[in-house]
């Protein structure tokens, strides 16, 4: 299956997955649960497939996200997933979800979510350094998160996550599914409107 990544506003051009030649540097972690938001139990279950390196998710993460959250997260009427389905590189677009999810391990899911947030801003500039800085501006361990992106620790969690949701017929991010209802973003249309809308059509 081809991969893409996609803008929020439309598509963005030669995206395509390729996992051939990754391999992980010393011990790895094989499982993690899924990053969770919310009410865990919520009836509505919104689950984000994301790729850090995707410039249409950085677009969701700090345009739309925000509005979700302070909607139906902060409010727990909604259980929020986030789940890694690398598409653009073989760098930074797993590198970056294995740091995320030291953060997750070491810490909990709200300093995996708060580190999310905080490093989309540095897509163009991801570092090693930014990593280990942004880890310690949420609580983490700056050492510890920045030898899990060097090394690709949580490889094996990120290519589950991305099996997974490719199994769930997701092959662009960012992919939204409401309960079992799959939302990409489409020219011209505002993306947020269609999530909230599909989320309350749902409760």
């Amino acid at each position: 299956m081809a991969l893409t990544a996609t803008g929020v506003a439309g598509a963005v051009a030669g995206c395509l997955g390729d996992e051939d030649g990754l391999a992980a540097d010393g011990e790895t972690v094989e499982e993690l649960p899924t990053p969770v938001q919310g009410d865990p139990d919520a009836d509505v279950t919104v689950a984000v497939y994301e790729d850090f390196s995707c410039p249409g998710c950085q677009g969701y993460k700090l345009s739309v996200y925000p509005e979700i959250k302070t909607e139906f997260i902060e409010s727990d009427r909604i259980r929020y997933e986030h789940h890694d389905l690398p598409v653009v590189n073989e760098t930074w677009s797993y590198q970056i979800p294995s740091a995320a999810r030291a953060v997750q391990d070491t810490e909990d899911d709200e300093a995996f979510f708060a580190f999310a947030e905080a490093i989309y801003p540095y897509q163009d500039e991801y570092s090693f350094d930014t990593v280990e800085s942004v880890a310690e501006e949420v609580g983490a361990d700056g050492d510890i998160v920045r030898n899990a992106a060097e090394d690709l620790t949580y490889l094996p969690v990120i290519e589950a996550s991305s099996d997974a949701g490719q199994d769930r017929g997701v092959n662009s991010t960012p992919t939204v599914i409401v309960n079992d209802e799959l939302l990409t973003p489409q020219q011209g249309e505002d993306f947020y409107q269609e999530i909230a809308s599909t989320i309350e059509s749902a409760e």
